[in-house]
């Protein structure tokens, strides 16, 4: 028999590749050498045992699992390669949009500057800077402070010249007038002196005219809330005629029913009294309108709820309507005040008696032709400034939110 022939030798597997450090972009899923396909030589049959072929062994291959691509955001600081340098032909004055490499994405809203440029300003920050804004200069509500300014001034400025004048002597006010001209020289306390120590009425005349602004504020502010309480709480039969006429009488001046109100109180024998003073302006009738309105404010059902729980309408007046009506009382009364105190043509109309006059009629007297006080007319005049100013201080507390009562309704 023929010799077989040797069987092939087994196949040398090629030796696998060293990985790289670096992996591919897309690594290769299959093998890098293929085994080889030649079928070895089958030997004739014989008794000699055949070698199986050894199975080659795969080549050791990277992680074939894909690696997503990764999306860079650019850092706070840009790159030099991003960011283009600032030339001459690139102005520091525009926004340099940088350069994108490969394989980022950069958001609008992230986009860097190139260094020296700033940011331009939000609307927010524009509005911020115009409210910081000092309004003398210009900024919001620059125009209505000067006004206030001016304002103040013009109504400070008589008083500044009132209390000047007290501490010059008489002559030089009646030679020279009310004047800004400070003179230090020339200014002395002789006038105070004969204020508290001279011989005259001026005290006599200011007790007067306190006493009569105390009871007439007093009566006015009670009798108006009663009156004004009646219009807006109840429901009677005439009720609107009878405010229309309360809104004529606001249309009257004054001037017009003087005389006629002088010859009703001359027939009532109430002339040279005190009372001739107050009766006539007791129900004011700018206070009954100003009540009523802040009193239909209030809710119907305060009032309801006093009647259930049994309280007397004279109860629900006093104990729940009066409590809420001070800013409205607190308003009233320095109004009411003021006209009282500076009331002068009624009653030099009525009064007769020197030792009754008020201090605004006092202070007239002492200018006549027989001779002109001037000296203690402008120190009176200083101190009669006095009372109101503490009426207000009194009274400052609700005097704006009585004013603004009523202004607004839900």
């Amino acid at each position: 028999p023929s010799t077989a022939p040797t069987p092939s030798t087994e196949p040398t597997p090629s030796t696998a590749p060293t990985p790289s450090t670096q992996p591919s972009a897309e690594p290769s899923t299959q093998p890098s050498v293929e085994p080889s396909t030649q079928p070895s030589v089958q030997p004739t049959p014989s008794t000699t045992p055949v070698v199986p072929a050894v199975q080659p062994v795969p080549s050791i291959q990277p992680n074939p699992t894909p690696v997503p691509a990764v999306i860079t955001t650019p850092t706070p600081t840009p790159s030099p390669a991003a960011t283009p340098a600032v030339t001459p032909e690139n102005t520091p004055d525009q926004t340099v949009t940088p350069v994108p490499e490969d394989g980022e994405i950069i958001p609008d809203e992230e986009v860097p500057t190139a260094p020296g440029v700033d940011e331009p300003a939000q609307p927010e920050e524009l509005e911020a800077i115009a409210d910081d804004a000092t309004p003398l200069a210009g900024g919001r509500g620059g125009h209505w402070a000067l006004i206030n300014l001016i304002l103040a001034i013009l109504t400070v400025l008589p008083i500044y010249l009132l209390v000047l004048a007290s501490f010059k002597p008489g002559n030089f006010l009646l030679q020279y007038g009310l004047n800004l001209n400070l003179d230090i020289p020339h200014l002395t306390l002789d006038n105070y002196k004969l204020l508290f120590t001279g011989k005259h009425d001026y005290w006599t005349w200011f007790g007067n005219s306190l006493i009569l602004t105390v009871i007439t504020v007093i009566l006015t502010l009670a009798i108006s809330a009663f009156v004004a309480y009646g219009f807006a709480a109840y429901d009677f039969k005439g009720k609107n005629f009878l405010f229309i006429i309360v809104l004529l009488i606001l249309s009257v001046p004054f001037e017009v029913i003087m005389l006629p109100l002088y010859k009703q109180i001359s027939s009532w024998g109430m002339m040279d009294s005190y009372v001739s003073v107050v009766l006539p302006f007791l129900a004011h009738a700018s206070t009954i309108f100003f009540f009523r309105q802040y009193l239909l404010g209030l809710p119907k059902s305060l009032i309801e709820a006093g009647r259930i729980d049994g309280a007397t309408e004279y109860g629900i007046f006093f104990k729940l309507i009066v409590p809420i009506m001070k800013p409205a009382f607190s308003a009233m009364a320095i109004l009411n005040g003021m006209n009282a105190w500076n009331n002068y043509l009624w009653p030099l109309l009525v009064i007769r008696s020197a030792d009754k006059y008020t201090l605004t009629i006092g202070l007239n007297t002492l200018i006549n032709p027989y001779g002109d006080n001037y000296s203690l007319l402008v120190v009176g005049s200083v101190f009669s400034i006095i009372p109101i100013f503490v009426l207000f201080i009194c009274f400052q507390k609700y005097f704006i939110e009585g004013m603004t009562a009523g202004a607004v309704k839900e």
